[in-house]
């Protein structure tokens, strides 16, 4: 996984998926990372971004739907340029 900075505010009124996926959407728009590069996991998502992890759940949830990324079942998530 490349390394992003993503900020999660806890103070706004935004809810954290939401702020999860804008910041990832941000950093796939900005080639950040390279089509089919592998996303890091739940776990590893939840603890660098000090979330639940149903919050990072759902954030992923949003980037599959919107064409972002691509769940493997077993293998992992990848990147998926639109």
């Amino acid at each position: 996984m490349n390394n992003i900075n993503i900020k999660i505010n806890k103070n706004l009124k935004i809810p954290y998926y939401h702020q999860l996926y804008e910041n990832i959407a941000k950093s796939i728009e900005n080639n950040q990372f390279a089509e089919g590069e592998k996303l890091a996991g739940e776990f590893e998502l939840c603890e660098n971004y000090g979330v639940s992890r149903i919050t990072v759940r759902q954030a992923l949830k949003e980037l599959e739907l919107t064409g972002y990324i691509v769940r493997e079942r077993g293998r992992g998530t990848f990147i998926r340029k639109k």
